[in-house]
């Protein structure tokens, strides 16, 4: 079965965790399936390694490349953690592409693989949610994820700065995600941040038509 599954949402909303269970789930089905999260040194569409500076080529293209040929060598079922979005769409935004341009690249993104599963976790309400996980995760984590959007070419115009601006740029950021997905033709489902259950995965893989 060469399905491709793909669990998005804010940092700390439950993505990388469910996705990792939601494999192993299929597994004990005996569904031939790999889970990899975001980022990997080995991910089989693009490692943080294999990244390309931003400014220097044109990263749709790049990136729709790399997903072309992902899906021309698929021939299991895979889970992804943050593929969809948090390693494309969060790029595009973060850099002040425009609004179409990015509808664009995620139109472009669908034809490519009709077939595609988009789970995303909602955050209801960013500023208790960050203040949660933010706590959970510490001051090296904070500083970490500060910094990175103050140095943001829309942090940078928008003046965003330390925990203010961190939960309005992601807050701005899953309103986007949202919306592009009200959109999408590829079958999507959502679901409440860190509130899933067991039962729950079950039924997504189900409704994926994962499970017979």
């Amino acid at each position: 079965m060469r399905a491709n599954i793909h669990f998005e949402g804010l940092p700390g909303a439950g993505k990388t965790t469910a996705s990792e269970q939601f494999c192993s789930l299929l597994k004990s089905y005996g569904i031939d399936a790999s889970w990899w999260r975001e980022g990997a040194p080995n991910h089989p569409i693009i490692s943080k390694e294999g990244c390309v500076p931003f400014r220097e080529h044109d990263y749709t293209q790049i990136y729709l490349g790399a997903w072309r040929s992902y899906l021309e060598s698929l021939n299991r079922t895979v889970v992804l953690d943050g593929y969809a979005f948090q390693s494309t769409v969060r790029f595009l935004y973060a850099n002040r592409i425009a609004r179409t341009q990015i509808e664009d690249y995620f139109r472009r993104w669908q034809e490519l693989a009709p077939g595609a599963t988009l789970i995303y976790f909602i955050v209801e309400n960013p500023t208790e949610h960050f203040n949660i996980v933010l706590t959970e995760r510490g001051d090296e984590w904070a500083h970490k994820l500060y910094t990175y959007v103050e140095r943001t070419p829309l942090g940078v115009a928008n003046g965003y700065f330390a925990k203010e601006g961190f939960v309005e740029f992601w807050s701005n950021y899953q309103q986007l995600c949202l919306e592009l997905l009200d959109a999408a033709y590829v079958p999507v489902h959502l679901i409440g941040s860190r509130s899933w259950k067991d039962d729950d995965l079950q039924a997504l893989a189900a409704k994926a038509g994962l499970l017979t």
